[in-house]
């Protein structure tokens, strides 16, 4: 066994490469806009069409219902859903609310473009009910989650990888940096 430098990452990785540390050099890190502060792990839930909240997702169950869409009876609960913007109606907040106070929301929202009607719908339950989950708007870089199975969020920072990850380091919100 022999030690080796991997120069990208800054890390030490055994020699030969262990499952381990194939995993953390198929890890990627994006950095995106924080539309709502928080930390979540989880399973990936991908599409690159949007999703109408409002008839494409039951608020009782988490399922995805709308037969249009590509993740269609997939459920959201407890997984970083993936998608690159909400659609349709403004009462996809109302369903995003329920989808919290159900127990049945995903653990995070990672977008391609913030969306003001779906984060309303977290900022509500948020405010009024103490539950919340992290938004993330990634941009161009939205589009690299569909080769992942993982991610682990924190702030700005989505890690991404093909099994469970570690946390991602917390960064802090513009709010916070202000207030320290």
């Amino acid at each position: 066994r022999r030690s080796g430098y991997f120069a990208t990452s800054g890390a030490t990785l055994d020699w030969p490469l262990s499952a381990a540390n194939a995993r953390r050099m198929a890890q990627q890190t994006l950095v995106g806009r924080e539309i709502v502060g928080g930390a979540a792990e989880g399973s990936v839930l991908y599409a690159d069409t949007g999703l109408s909240f409002w008839g494409g997702c039951d608020p009782q169950t988490g399922v995805i219902v709308d037969h249009t869409h590509p993740l269609h009876d997939e459920c959201v609960r407890g997984r970083v859903l993936a998608i690159p913007n909400g659609r349709g109606s403004c009462t996809g907040s109302q369903v995003v609310l329920e989808l919290l106070l159900n127990g049945v929301a995903p653990a995070a929202l990672l977008l391609r473009t913030p969306d003001v009607i779906l984060s309303l719908g977290v900022i509500v339950a948020e405010e009024l009910f103490g539950h919340s989950i992290p938004i993330v708007s990634l941009g161009d870089s939205f589009d690299r989650l569909e080769a992942h199975t993982h991610a682990a969020v924190a702030g700005s920072t989505v890690i991404c990888g093909a099994g469970p990850l570690p946390p991602a380091p917390r960064s802090f919100s513009t709010a916070d940096q202000r207030l320290a």
